[in-house]
């Protein structure tokens, strides 16, 4: 619609309503000083701005991270100009989206419990460089094969609470049980040879 047009519509005193049933767009009437905030007030949607006006802008006016997942518009975009983690999961993004733009560390730091990290495929090597401890790792799921990847000691594999029988079930051997602590009537218990666990 032209600028003129435009112009003379609201010469008429026309509503934002009736401008908009005649055409024209919500950024057309950001050019002509209409505010986000009195758009968005007067029914105009985040769609009706896609590409047009800056997110930024769009944010300042009142527009949510939801409106913004409502309209299509990916996460990244939210996040790069400052959406917070915590809004974007408020605003029903799935964590599988968050996870192709967003390291392990902002999830972490954005509220998401281990075990939904775990559910989008975080590794123990990613979770330990986070300072997640063994024993929060063993809560969230993870079994013992997962964490003797990264070499830890199986004393404190034992101390996270792994029992002997996941030691087993591990693939460990049973000296490594041994080195666990594990007594011999917990390694038979396990289902290690009972002649070799003296």
């Amino acid at each position: 619609m032209s600028q003129e047009k435009i112009a003379e519509m609201l010469s008429q005193r026309m509503t934002t309503a009736d401008l908009r049933a005649l055409g024209c767009s919500a950024a057309e009437l950001v050019r002509r000083g209409f505010s986000v905030a009195y758009l968005r007030l007067n029914g105009y949607t985040a769609f009706e701005f896609l590409g047009e006006v800056p997110v930024k802008k769009l944010l300042d006016g009142g527009y949510s991270a939801r409106d913004f997942r409502e309209a299509g518009y990916a996460a990244a975009h939210l996040w790069s100009v400052g959406v917070k983690v915590a809004e974007l999961r408020a605003a029903g993004y799935p964590e599988y989206e968050l996870r192709r733009y967003l390291s392990m560390q902002v999830l972490r730091d954005g509220g998401y419990s281990l075990e939904t990290l775990r559910a989008i495929g975080a590794t123990v090597p990613q979770l330990r460089e986070l300072g997640v401890s063994n024993s929060d790792l063993r809560k969230a799921g993870y079994v013992l094969r997962e964490l003797l990847v990264i070499d830890i000691p199986p004393k404190l594999l034992a101390d996270a609470g792994y029992t002997a029988e996941e030691f087993r079930r591990g693939g460990c051997s049973l000296d490594e049980a041994k080195l666990a602590g594990f007594t011999a009537e917990q390694l038979a218990s396990a289902g290690y040879p009972s002649a070799d666990t003296a």
